[in-house]
């Protein structure tokens, strides 16, 4: 190889040799009249840095509980820069943590390949590949980024619903284990008719949805799942039960006369629900003290101490009757008997106290299919039962015909 180039400068580079190769040059000085004589001189080429090539990475997907992938690294040879690479080490970090650290011989026929299991999808890992020469030369250290592809999230999208008499509300949270960027939610909603089961079905990348148009007291089955561009998660269900819708209803109502004793007579109405039959009609008496301590009769949407939440951990009321549909057998109102001390669907209708106010709490339930009880109260209803008022007369004459020894 020979390069003759004149130059104004005391420098010079020369490129395009091979470490170890003995390269001779010739300088001489010249003007407008022509050169002096040349000075020569020879120079070995030493090894430099080897250049290293990018890693390629191949995937296979493993069949797990929870698949991961198998990575396989692959490279070329690097350039030695100089007479041969003596090997390579490769060190495949995630994060901080060191997953495997090897170093590979270069061999004629060697393999340049290292074999990685159990990879978490959509992750990013880092692999550092260095040569080395036979000078002992090494290669700058580049570290070379990857993200590993997607597969189906491992978990369903975290489910909870809201109803009211015809809607329901789905709100999802992300799963927690998406393996990847989720594009969108699919939601299904259905339930049983008597043509069989009835379905909702909408695909949307919110995380929160409603959907309407289902009958009221009714079980609702719904789910949901996550896709990104490798699946669907698993499916995660949910069960939500529709209010009880009440068409038309008139609340209880008080006789005209005053009521006295340890009972009061009520007048009760059949509720009108829809499409559903109610299964039964609950009363509940709350016992409520008037604020001023007066023998008045409360307002009923004054601050209750009744929570009519959980029927079977009432605190501050008690049931006193449930009656069936045949209470109503004989019209769509009757007249009830409250506190006469007899039994009603297994609840003693318990006396009243008089001088007391009460408030009578009437609810309708709906037995479902599954064993569901729903339960819808109407407007409460606030009472005072007052003592009963002897003729004091009447009273001392009974006492002196009962005594014998007058």
């Amino acid at each position: 190889m020979e390069l003759n180039q004149p130059s104004q400068i005391n420098s010079f580079i020369a490129c395009g040799f091979k470490a170890g190769n003995l390269v001779t040059y010739e300088i001489a000085a010249g003007t407008s009249a022509g050169f002096g004589p040349p000075a020569t001189g020879d120079i070995r080429v030493t090894c430099g840095l080897p250049i290293i090539p990018e890693v390629q990475t191949s995937y296979e997907t493993q069949d797990l509980p929870k698949p991961k992938h198998k990575m396989t690294l692959t490279w070329e040879e690097a350039e030695p820069a100089c007479k041969s690479i003596l090997y390579y080490n490769l060190t495949v970090k995630h994060g901080e943590k060191t997953l495997s650290h090897d170093q590979y011989l270069e061999e004629e026929g060697g393999k340049r390949e290292k074999v990685l299991q159990d990879i978490d999808p959509y992750t990013n890992y880092t692999i550092i590949l260095i040569a080395v020469n036979n000078e002992h030369n090494q290669s700058i250290p580049k570290p070379q980024y990857i993200l590993t592809p997607e597969l189906a999230p491992y978990d369903g999208p975290g489910l909870s619903v809201e109803v009211n008499s015809s809607c329901v509300t789905l709100s999802l949270r992300s799963p927690m284990e998406p393996n990847g960027v989720i594009l969108s939610y699919s939601y299904n909603c259905d339930y049983a008719s008597t043509t069989g089961r009835e379905y909702q079905t909408e695909n949307a990348d919110e995380q929160s949805i409603t959907m309407c148009g289902f009958p009221s007291a009714e079980r609702i089955e719904c789910s949901a799942t996550a896709t990104n561009t490798a699946g669907n998660s698993p499916v995660n269900i949910t069960i939500g039960y529709t209010e009880i819708a009440i068409s038309s209803s008139t609340t209880a109502e008080l006789p005209g006369k005053r009521n006295s004793g340890k009972t009061v007579s009520i007048t009760l109405h059949k509720v009108d629900i829809g499409s559903q039959e109610a299964s039964s009609y609950l009363l509940i008496i709350e016992p409520a003290a008037p604020q001023d301590g007066s023998r008045k009769k409360r307002a009923a949407d004054e601050s209750s101490g009744c929570d009519l939440t959980d029927l079977n951990a009432l605190s501050g009321c008690y049931i006193t009757a449930e009656l069936t549909n045949s209470f109503f057998s004989n019209g769509d109102s009757q007249v009830f008997e409250v506190g006469d001390g007899e039994t009603y669907g297994g609840y003693d209708n318990k006396p009243l106290a008089p001088g007391s106010n009460y408030i009578l709490h009437q609810g309708v339930t709906v037995k479902l299919s599954d064993g569901k009880i729903l339960h819808k109260f109407l407007e409460p209803v606030s009472f005072f039962l007052p003592v009963r008022k002897y003729n004091t007369l009447l009273y001392f004459v009974d006492l002196l015909n009962n005594d014998e020894s007058y």
